[in-house]
C-alpha cells in the first residue's frame, strides 16, 4: 500500500500521541489535594460526608482566611450524643479568633464499643487529613462528658495528638496507663455531678509529668460557654508558644497575667481562699516558661500555709464526703423509701440556704439523681420491670420534671402498660422539649409504631 507524504506525516503524529498516552497512563500526574469551595470558608457546615464512607459525617468550620497556603491547627470535637454541629456552632467564633479548623463528629457517641469508636475516629482523621491543610504538629481533641473520655482515649492511642480539652468528665474507666504524653486541660462546672471526679483527677495528674490544668466555672453538666472555652484555646496557644511552634505573643501573655492577678484578688476579697489557690495554680500552669511566675509561686506558698486556706480545704473535704454519703443514701432509698420521703428530700435539695457551697452541692446531687433515674429507669424498662421503672420515673419527675428523656422513658412505660394515647402524649412532649437522640426511640419495638401518628411525624428528623 502506497502512502502519500502527507499521510505518512499524519500516521507518525498519531503513533507519537499513542506512545505518549501509554507512558502517561503508567505514571499519572500526582493528584492535587482537594480544596474546599470558597463558600465553605467562614461558614458553619453541619454535615459533610466522609469520602470513603458517605454514611459517616462531620460538622466543619474553616476560618475565613483558610486559603492562605499554610498548615492549620485543628481541633476535633466529640459530643456524647454525636451532635457534631453543637460545639462547632458554639465555638466557631473562637476558631476564627485563634485560627483553627473546627471539626465535630456526627458519628462518635456514647454506647459504642471501643473498636467501633476507633474505626470511626481513624476514618475521620484520614478523611480530613486528605481534604484540608492540617498542621501535623498541632492536632487537638475536645470532648464533652462521654466524649471527653473518648478524647483522652484517642490521645492515648494516637501519638500525633498534641493536646486534649476534656469537659465534664475525666479519663476512661479502664485506667489505661499513660504511655504517650499530651497536654491536658480539664473543665467542669461547679454544679456538675462530675465535679469531684475532675478535682480528684487533677490531684492525681499533679503526680505525673503530664502538662495539665483544671478550669472551674459556674455551670452544670454541659458544653461550657464560649467565654469559658476561650481559655481552652488560649491553653493550646500558650503550649504551642512554649514548644516553639508559634512565636511568643507578649501582649497576649501579659494581658493574661494581669487578668489572673485581678481574679486572684477578687477571690481573696470574697475570702474564698480555696478558689484563690486554684486560680494561682492555673496562672502558674499557663504562664510557666512564658513569663516570670515567681510572684504567683510565692503568693501560693504563703496561701497554702495560712490558717484560712487550711480551714477552706477542710470544709471542701467535708463537703465531698457529705456528697458521697448522700449519693449512697439515695441509691439505696429507691427500694426502701416512700414517695413522700423522696418529696421531702427533693424539696430540701431545691431550697436555697445562706451557704453557697451547700447550694452547689445540692445542685450536683439533683443532677446526679436525674442521671441515676434515667439510667436505672431505662434498665428496668429493658427488663420489663414495670414497678421498679415506675418508681425511678416518679422520682425523676420530682428531680427533673422538664427533662425530655424523662418523657421518652414515660412513653415507654405507658406503652408497656397498654396506655397508647398517654404514650403518644409523652413522646410529643419529649419532642417539644428537644430530645437529643430520636434514634433511640426507633430502637424500641413498642414505641416505633407510635411514630406514624400525625402529631409526632412533624417532629421527626431524617
Amino acid at each position: 500500500m502506497n502512502f502519500s507524504k502527507k499521510q505518512i506525516v499524519l500516521i507518525l503524529i498519531g503513533l507519537s500521541y499513542m506512545v505518549f498516552s501509554c507512558k502517561s497512563a503508567k505514571k499519572p500526574l500526582p493528584k492535587e489535594k482537594p480544596q474546599p469551595s470558597r463558600t465553605e470558608a467562614g461558614k458553619i457546615i453541619t454535615k459533610l460526608s466522609c469520602e470513603n464512607d458517605p454514611s459517616q459525617s462531620f460538622a466543619l468550620y474553616l476560618p475565613k482566611d483558610y486559603y492562605i497556603q499554610k498548615k492549620w491547627p485543628v481541633l476535633y470535637c466529640f459530643d456524647a450524643h454525636a451532635r457534631g454541629a453543637l460545639p462547632v456552632k458554639r465555638y466557631s467564633p473562637l476558631a476564627e479568633k485563634y485560627g483553627y479548623l473546627l471539626i465535630g463528629s456526627n458519628a462518635i457517641k456514647n454506647g459504642q464499643s471501643g473498636r467501633e469508636q476507633q474505626r470511626l475516629i481513624n476514618l475521620l482523621f484520614r478523611d480530613t487529613a486528605t481534604r484540608f491543610h492540617l498542621n501535623p504538629l498541632r492536632k487537638y481533641v475536645l470532648g464533652f462528658s462521654g466524649g471527653a473520655r473518648t478524647a483522652v482515649l484517642t490521645a492515648m492511642q494516637h501519638a500525633d495528638i498534641k493536646g486534649v480539652i476534656g469537659c465534664a468528665a475525666g479519663f476512661p474507666s479502664n485506667r489505661q496507663p499513660l504511655q504517650r504524653r499530651f497536654d491536658y486541660m480539664g473543665m467542669v462546672g461547679r454544679s456538675d455531678f462530675n465535679y469531684w471526679e475532675m478535682i480528684q483527677l487533677n490531684r492525681a495528674l499533679d503526680k505525673t509529668p503530664l502538662r495539665h490544668v483544671l478550669l472551674l466555672f459556674e455551670g452544670k453538666h454541659g458544653w461550657p460557654e464560649p467565654e469559658v472555652m476561650d481559655k481552652g484555646f488560649l491553653w493550646l496557644e500558650f503550649n504551642a508558644m512554649r514548644d516553639g511552634q508559634v512565636l511568643r505573643e507578649s501582649e497576649s501573655v501579659d494581658n493574661f497575667a494581669d487578668r489572673e492577678r485581678k481574679k486572684i484578688e477578687e477571690w481573696k476579697k470574697k475570702r474564698l481562699w480555696d478558689e484563690a489557690g486554684r486560680e494561682e495554680r492555673l496562672a502558674i500552669a499557663f504562664l510557666e516558661g512564658l513569663s516570670d511566675v515567681s510572684g504567683f509561686e510565692q503568693d501560693l506558698n504563703t496561701l497554702l500555709h495560712s490558717p484560712a486556706y487550711l480551714r477552706a480545704v477542710k470544709r471542701d473535704n467535708e463537703l465531698q464526703q457529705a456528697e458521697f454519703t448522700s449519693r449512697q443514701t439515695f441509691q439505696s432509698a429507691f427500694s426502701a423509701k416512700s414517695l413522700s420521703w423522696w418529696k421531702g428530700q427533693v424539696k430540701r435539695l431545691h431550697s436555697h440556704t445562706a451557704d453557697f457551697q451547700s447550694n452547689r452541692m445540692h445542685r450536683r446531687l439533683l443532677a446526679f439523681l436525674s442521671l441515676y433515674c434515667y439510667l436505672s429507669g431505662e434498665q428496668a424498662l429493658k427488663k420489663h420491670q414495670l414497678k421498679a421503672a415506675g418508681c425511678y420515673l416518679d422520682v425523676y419527675k420530682l428531680v427533673d420534671a422538664s427533662n425530655a428523656d424523662r418523657y421518652y422513658l414515660s412513653a415507654w412505660l405507658d406503652i408497656l402498660r397498654g396506655e397508647r394515647e398517654r404514650a403518644v402524649e409523652s413522646l410529643l412532649q419529649s419532642f417539644k422539649l428537644g430530645i437529643d437522640e430520636q434514634q433511640k426511640i426507633w430502637q424500641i419495638p413498642q414505641l416505633r409504631p407510635l411514630l406514624s401518628d400525625a402529631r409526632l411525624r412533624v417532629y421527626l428528623r431524617n
